[in-house]
Order: structure tokens, then C-alpha cells, then sequence
């Protein structure tokens, strides 16, 4: 099997494994056990990967708490911030700019809200343009006077297309408006420097950058403003009080690692995916098959997704990993939001397909898929 699937998930990293190994056997207290040694380890390695994340995404200004992944940091940034609007002013409508590309950990999620909360809360998803770029002159046009929080993806994880969230988040900081990022395929792909770009709240998981499925982190600003949200999950007083349940310690230190490594090796990593890009699109030119980029040729070098033009209707490819879209709607053959809010017709969204590599990707593996790729088409 060819893997070129990494915006699905990527392969642990064996230096990633190789920190976590401890917290599974030798070092497994519980970090909440205050009154013996093994809950001194644990508790001083969950302070020790905080101020690792926090160092690698230049978050000193920010409280940062781990989730099960960006899933659930995604939800709890969405929910606890209208739950707190709402606390603090029941009878005043909120309205939420978003986009029509976003996950649907975003995307659902605020469809959701807005059924439970009916007329006083309002969502405006604003139009991408056809290279799915959000232009930060239309959200401005957008923006009313009960305004509270704009909410846009960093990196598009099916196009690979960037968005101007610096842009963003200085038109935030203008209208004194919270900004939300998903910034799950960010890390190691372009710069996540937040001091330089001080979102509000930041969601982002471990198993995009090499490290464990199942752990992830939510970064909220502590200061300038301070931004307050309401708890997702309520119990025991961990993570500050504000993320209840007992903390993956494994997943913790596999997150700081992964999120260290991906920093330090972000040239690196750079240069090798521009590398395996140009290798993938010249050997599909020279073998004949015809294609065409879906969204941004400015987008991130690892990820690419393009019509197949030989392809005439929906096509497994035996031998290769791949998708048509994002992992969680890879089912929904020609149903990607995304490529709908494109604009691509349903046709050409059936024979879109998203191809991405990673660290682990060699240029054997590129041609593999070249080959594999032109002997199942059918050219015409």
C-alpha cells in the first residue's frame, strides 16, 4: 500500500513513541494523585508538555488544555464561548461568521448551536472564492454591530489552501470581536507563531503531525483581551477546573513532542513535500493523464487535490491510500462542502480526488502512485 493519505492521519513518529513509552507502564499514575511520587511524575511531566506546546507555538500568553483532539477543542471553543455570551447577556442576539469550508467539528457545530438557541443566535457562513480562500474583505462587509466571534480554518484540509488568519485577526482585534481557528493541518506547514498572530482560541490534534490519535489541545488567550468560555465537561477540578476527566499523560507528552519536532523540522519537512509535489504532478504529466488543481497552487506543498480528468465517474484506486475529501466524509462519494462551495459541479467533484504525503513519503512511493494512478485510469 502506497500511503498518500497524511491529512488523514499521519504515521507516529518513533521519536514521539519513544517519549511516550514511559507514562504506559513505569510511569502511570494519575496526575490528579497528590500524595505519593507517582503522581508527582505524572503531574510533572503534564507541566513540563504544556510549557513545550506552549513554547513551540509562542503561546505564553495563552492557557493551554488538552482534549481528546480537535474535535472536541473545536466544540468546546464554539459552545463555551456563545454559552458564555448568552450567560452574560440572555436577551442580546449573537452573530457568528464562519465559513462554508470549515471541518465539520466547526461547521456542525454551529449548525447545532443554532437550532438550540433559535433567534439569538445567528450564523453567517461567508462565501470562499473559487480557489477556497477566505477574503478578508468580505467577512469586514459581513460584520454587524452584535458581532462576537469570526471562526475560520487556518489551512484547508482538503485543498491545502491557506487563509490570511493575521488579517483576520487584526480585523478582530479592530471591531473587538473574538477569533477562533482550527488549526489542525497548521503546525509544521506554515508558521503558528502566536505571538505574531494572537487568535483568541486555537484547536489543533496530535495525529496530523506525527504524534497519537486521541489527544489534541485547545489554546485560549489569558490576557488582552482575556477570553472567558464555559466548560464543556464538568466534574473533577482538572486542567484549571475547566476540562474535567482524568488527563492522557502519554498523549500529552506525545503532543509536545510531535508539536517540538514539527517546529524544528518545519524547513526541512518544507523542502521535502515541495520536492514530492513536483514529482507527483510531473510524473502524471508525462504519463499522459490529464488533470486539474482544485483549489490554491499557493496552498500547502503537502497537500494537493485534483481532477482527474480521464476519470468519468467515482474510481477505488487498488494499491493506494487516498480520499475525496475529508476523512470523516470519505463515504460521501461527490459530497464534499467543500469542493461544493468551489463551486465544482457534482461531476467533477466525483473524480476529485486529495492526495498528501508526508515525513515518512519517499519519491519511490510518488512513483508507485504515478504508476499505480495511470495503469487503473482509462485514457482516452
Amino acid at each position: 500500500m502506497i500511503y498518500l493519505d497524511c491529512a488523514a492521519t499521519t504515521p507516529l513518529d518513533p521519536r514521539v513513541w519513544t517519549a511516550m513509552q514511559p507514562y504506559f507502564q513505569e510511569q502511570f499514575g494519575n496526575p490528579s494523585s497528590a500524595l505519593h511520587s507517582l503522581g508527582w511524575q505524572a503531574e510533572k511531566a503534564l507541566s513540563q508538555a504544556r510549557q513545550t506546546c506552549k513554547n513551540a507555538l509562542s503561546a505564553q500568553d495563552y492557557d493551554l488544555f488538552f482534549t481528546s483532539g480537535a474535535t472536541e477543542s473545536n466544540n468546546w471553543a464554539l459552545r463555551g464561548l456563545v454559552e458564555q455570551c448568552r450567560l452574560q447577556h440572555p436577551q442580546d442576539p449573537i452573530h457568528i461568521l464562519s465559513s462554508p469550508i470549515e471541518h465539520a467539528a466547526v461547521g456542525e457545530t454551529l449548525r447545532h448551536l443554532q437550532k438550540l438557541h433559535g433567534e439569538f443566535l445567528q450564523i453567517e457562513f461567508v462565501p470562499c472564492q473559487s480557489n477556497g480562500q477566505i477574503q478578508v474583505e468580505d467577512v469586514e462587509k459581513r460584520i454587524r454591530s452584535n458581532t462576537r466571534l469570526l471562526s475560520f480554518m487556518w489551512v484547508n484540509n482538503e485543498l491545502g489552501t491557506i487563509n490570511p488568519i493575521s488579517e483576520l485577526t487584526e480585523l478582530a482585534k479592530q471591531n473587538q470581536i473574538y477569533l477562533h481557528t482550527d488549526a489542525t493541518q497548521a503546525p509544521g506547514k506554515v508558521t503558528v507563531n502566536l505571538q505574531q498572530t494572537p487568535v483568541d482560541l486555537l484547536a489543533l490534534s496530535a495525529h496530523k503531525i506525527y504524534g497519537p490519535k486521541g489527544t489534541g489541545a485547545l489554546l485560549i488567550r489569558k490576557r488582552n483581551p482575556r477570553v472567558s468560555i464555559t466548560s464543556l465537561l464538568v466534574g473533577g477540578g482538572q486542567e484549571l477546573g475547566q476540562r474535567a476527566g482524568t488527563v492522557n499523560v502519554a498523549g500529552a507528552v506525545g503532543l509536545a513532542k510531535a508539536l517540538e519536532l514539527v517546529q524544528e523540522l518545519k524547513q526541512e519537512d518544507t523542502l521535502h513535500a515541495q520536492s514530492l509535489r513536483a514529482e507527483f504532478l510531473m510524473g502524471l504529466a508525462k504519463s499522459g493523464l490529464e488533470f486539474k488543481l482544485n483549489g490554491s497552487p499557493e496552498g500547502v506543498a503537502s497537500i494537493i487535490n485534483l481532477q482527474l480528468l480521464n476519470v468519468t465517474a467515482h474510481k477505488s484506486f487498488s494499491g493506494l491510500a487516498y480520499s475525496q475529501g475529508s476523512a470523516c466524509h470519505s463515504h460521501e462519494i461527490g459530497g464534499s462542502p467543500v469542493l461544493k462551495a468551489i463551486g465544482l459541479a457534482n461531476s467533477d467533484a466525483e473524480r476529485s480526488f486529495r492526495f498528501s504525503w508526508g515525513r515518512q513519503t519517499v519519491a519511490a512511493d510518488i512513483a508507485k502512485a504515478v504508476e499505480i494512478l495511470s495503469a487503473q485510469i482509462q485514457k482516452t
